[in-house]
């Protein structure tokens, strides 16, 4: 393990301005750079590095301020920095898709319980969840609370070579997908990435919910569960019901072409939404924290986080 581990050691980022043809994508404006390092500091320090101010000034906010500014200012910033910090964060602080989060897989009593910590598994429950879209009642916004146990906590991600690796989000919901490796395509990649993340109004939103593109059918272990579902259903109000659920919904066809005309399409959808273990559509939602400042600073940002 120990040959293992200096080997893991070597493995160091890979950086933009080293890539083949990587530096003319990299702005040497010293003034930019340096404002760059300030929005940094001042604004995604907290999360994003692993170099954190010590104990006895971690709770005062303008000390704190004032180290993290001259730590990333510090020519060596970089080196040894994971760009993390080792912490659950709640998705109420982050205000992402929680749908990852709602995995329970690792849970106490599930399949994969010897895979997580005992500090996972002691995480205390998250907040009530407020304000979620509903596709069902779009005026009627959702409320929802995950349970205890592990749920509802992401880890931050490292922003080391964030330059390669749009679209972002636990999901990969924020920017455009290009499928395409070369140098270009990541950079276009991490562009509109970057853009809608630091300007939430360009995102899709809502207009970015997955919708049934043709008349579809929920097939369980070769049984259909349901069939006849209509174009233009959310596919997360499906797809993140237990399919235990979908023998009370719709034993069969029969069933639940009875089930609608009973109830009526939105009837029929909001009774699969309140069997829905994860009711969050807007994929590319949250993580809003640098969208209140100026474009001047934003645009400093991102020419800073190319360098990582």
């Amino acid at each position: 393990m120990g040959d293992a581990e200096a080997f893991l050691d070597t493995i160091k980022p890979m950086h933009l301005q080293d890539a083949d043809g990587g530096s003319a994508y990299v702005k040497n404006d010293a003034a930019v750079l340096n404002l760059g390092k300030r929005v940094f500091a001042d604004n995604c320090a907290t999360c994003h590095s692993s170099k954190q101010p010590p104990a006895e000034i971690a709770s005062d906010p303008v000390k704190r301020a004032e180290w993290f500014r001259q730590a990333v200012a510090e020519p060596g910033f970089l080196d040894g920095s994971c760009l993390f910090k080792k912490k659950n964060y709640p998705v109420t602080l982050i205000g992402t898709n929680f749908s990852r989060s709602a995995g329970s897989n690792a849970s106490q009593g599930h399949i994969w319980e010897d895979f997580s910590s005992v500090d996972y598994k002691h995480l205390p429950q998250t907040e009530e969840i407020t304000g979620l879209y509903n596709p069902v009642k779009p005026k009627h916004p959702i409320t929802f609370r995950l349970p205890a146990g592990g749920s509802g906590y992401y880890r931050t991600a490292t922003l080391a070579g964030i330059w390669a690796t749009a679209p972002y989000f636990n999901n990969n919901s924020l920017g455009v997908f290009t499928g395409d490796p070369s140098l270009a395509g990541r950079m276009r990649a991490f562009d509109d990435a970057m853009d809608k993340l630091l300007w939430p109004e360009h995102r899709p939103g809502v207009r970015g919910i997955l919708r049934t593109t043709s008349p579809s059918s929920i097939i369980v272990n070769g049984e259909t569960r349901m069939s006849d579902i209509p174009v233009g259903t959310p596919i997360k109000l499906l797809a993140s019901t237990s399919t235990a659920d979908l023998p009370s919904i719709a034993q069969q066809n029969w069933f639940t072409k009875f089930l609608r005309a009973l109830l009526g399409r939105k009837n029929f959808d909001e009774l699969l939404l309140q069997r829905n273990l994860a009711p969050d559509f807007v994929e590319d939602r949250g993580h809003e924290f640098g969208s209140k400042l100026s474009d001047e600073e934003k645009r400093a940002l991102i020419e800073y986080v190319r360098t990582l």
